[in-house]
């Protein structure tokens, strides 16, 4: 059967992925700032026994061939081939979000409007007629609200009229005078002016003549919220004290249940451990028992800790407040080097620093961009967040760690400004461009948003623990275990563990590095997982896992946290974390920066240079340290 392939495309905030997850049954999340999403998500849904293909593009003010993320929209419409597009028009602010619709209409594709939001506009007094809308402009327009799956329907009827009557596509109408000179222009200012002009000439009389406003009473609420959380003196701290409340969230309420998923493997292990007899050599139990349950579930143990994090910064994006975070950031960014449109990336760093990078397609100007894609691996992703929750908790008493963990976050933080500075006043001299960014109003979060946002963004911990990880605990197991030990000197099961482990191959490995490490505090057991955590960062801990679970000759159900605590210092503890911040990232990151650059070059360098800087400061964290303490 063949289907009718539709394309979704609007302003952010004007509730695209709303009227995609309306229009295909499904639940899909996406920030609502420019550069948050870079990919299309595709699903296919039947209506009255038609077949569509929704196709939803990334969110976008305009089309401009000339800017790097708003041409991937031009690339995707091409690739993709739509037979109709639906332009998600926010009926709030109508005028600016028709801008976007006027370059739909130079694509030559049929357009269908969806004014979404139509109970917040009429509660502003703003009332649209969209017949004279859809008379006036040539395009059919529907009126409803997504988020209630009103106006579904009638969208659904229209586009099935418009691919049966083969609706001609419409251009936009520019006035006689200019007709004549567009048609002899060139490449010039002028030119661009003239079209802005006849743009804005063209919106400005469908404003006038489409929409009615009356008088309402106003509401001063995010007026008001703003005056105290985007003052001068104020917002920073504030927004140090929202971090804050959501560390001590992940520490306090992540705590017991990272207990319960430790008794858990625990058992789990002694139970699978005990198929054997006491003393057993075999590889299929060292297999199972310290390779794939010490590995993976030491990383699954601190899955709490994550979905924590992403619920509370889930919280304040639906609110509204995560969007002025790139206002309050702006004003610091300038005195740097980079614009606010920079600070965008570097938040969507606390999740994955892949996306992130791949977000700097909003940043038109090539020097500040490649300043902050060098500069946002210093941005604590989530994978590293399982290592800071195990180390902190070893020495650290409970009412100090959120805010230790916030003091982390904001080296790096504070790293990645000085690197980005250091970057902009030497290699990427240049201006940068100012933050345009539209506020949304405040709103209490909806439950089902937020946690949907928080699985979205949450599963992939998890996937990576049955996938990723779970092979790297295997691959690195094998590793550990072989070669195994032929020597015939009487040794104790400990000695015969331990001598089997350094003449692994993972133990070369550690003792060629290990008088390096023994630097910072460390052993080969921490070297050899912090080049294991190349693969995935929360390999580290199910590196230590197995490493710890294979030099044991007890069968001990110790937790990994306090078979660490018995073996390194407070100053080596706190240079491991220091040496996790500000390490190289993942293997995967240092793809996306080749593929974004266009050059190996940047990523070897981005390799070079983070691990200098992660072993001196480590070194030196550890020795003053050691003097200290």
């Amino acid at each position: 059967m063949k289907g009718i392939k539709v394309a979704l495309i609007g302003q952010p905030n004007v509730g695209k992925s709303t009227l995609f997850n309306s229009l295909t049954g499904i639940n899909q999340y996406a920030a609502n700032y420019p550069g948050a999403t870079v990919e299309s998500m595709e699903r296919k849904v039947k209506y009255k026994n038609r077949l569509f293909y929704f196709i939803d593009l990334p969110g976008t003010y305009s089309i401009n061939p000339f800017a790097k993320d708003e041409r991937i929209i031009l690339d995707l419409i091409n690739k993709k081939k739509p037979d109709i597009i639906i332009n998600i028009i926010n009926s709030t602010s109508l005028e600016q979000n028709l801008y976007l619709t006027t370059q739909l209409m130079e694509l030559g594709i049929p357009l269908v409007l969806f004014l979404n939001m139509r109970d917040v506009a009429e509660s502003k007094g703003i009332f649209i007629d969209c017949n004279m809308l859809s008379e006036k402009i040539g395009i059919p327009a529907i009126s409803g609200i997504a988020k209630k799956k009103t106006g579904i329907d009638e969208l659904f009827e229209e586009l099935i009229k418009s691919y049966d009557t083969k609706r001609a596509p419409v251009s936009m109408p520019y006035s006689p005078e200019a007709e004549s000179q567009i048609k002899n222009m060139t490449e010039n200012d002028s030119s661009e002016i003239l079209l802005l002009k006849e743009r804005y000439r063209f919106l400005g009389e469908i404003e006038s003549q489409c929409v009615r406003r009356e008088k309402v009473e106003k509401r001063y609420i995010t007026p008001l919220i703003d005056s105290v959380f985007l003052n001068r003196f104020a917002a920073l701290p504030l927004f140090f004290l929202s971090m804050y409340i959501i560390f001590q969230m992940v520490f306090l309420l992540g705590a017991p249940m990272i207990q319960w998923i430790e008794s858990l493997f625990a058992y789990i292990s002694v139970s699978v451990n005990s198929l054997w007899p006491a003393g057993s050599d075999s590889l299929l139990r060292s297999l199972i028992v310290d390779g794939i349950i010490a590995g993976t579930g030491g990383v699954l143990a601190f899955t709490p800790n994550v979905f924590l994090l992403f619920l509370g910064l889930a919280v304040l994006e639906a609110s509204g407040y995560m969007t002025r975070v790139a206002v309050i950031m702006d004003r610091y960014m300038s005195k740097i080097g980079l614009s606010g449109k920079s600070i965008i990336p570097m938040v969507v760093g606390f999740g994955c620093n892949v996306p992130a990078i791949m977000s700097t397609r909003i940043i038109e100007n090539k020097r500040e961009r490649f300043a902050t894609i060098l500069a946002i691996p210093f941005m604590s992703c989530s994978a590293r967040l399982p290592v800071y929750v195990l180390l902190i908790s070893i020495f650290i008493e409970d009412k100090y760690k959120a805010l230790i963990l916030l003091l982390i976050y904001l080296i790096g933080i504070a790293v990645a400004m000085i690197i980005a500075k250091t970057f902009r006043s030497t290699f990427f001299r240049g201006d940068g461009n100012p933050l345009i960014l539209e506020l949304p109003d405040y709103s209490l979060p909806g439950v089902k948003g937020v946690l949907l946002q928080t699985w979205d963004n949450g599963k992939h911990y998890i996937s990576k623990a049955g996938t990723v990880i779970l092979a790297a605990s295997v691959i690195l197991w094998a590793l550990t275990a072989f070669p195994r030990s032929s020597s015939s000197d009487p040794l104790s099961d400990a000695g015969t563990k331990v001598l089997n482990i350094e003449n692994s191959y993972m133990g070369h490995i550690g003792r060629a590095i290990e008088p390096g490490v023994k630097l910072m505090g460390g052993d080969w057991r921490v070297g050899s997982s912090f080049i294991a955590s190349l693969a995935a960062k929360e390999i580290f801990i199910s590196q230590l896992g197995i490493l710890f679970s294979l030099s044991d000759a007890t069968g001990s159900d110790a937790t990994l946290e306090e078979r660490v605590r018995g073996t390194y210092t407070l100053p080596a503890i706190l240079s491991f974390i220091i040496f996790m911040l500000l390490s190289a990232p993942c293997i995967a990151t240092f793809a996306i920066i080749k593929s974004e650059t266009g050059a190996w070059r940047w990523s070897i360098f981005q390799f070079v240079f983070m691990t200098i800087i992660a072993f001196t400061v480590s070194v030196i964290v550890f020795q003053v340290g050691s003097i200290i303490i």
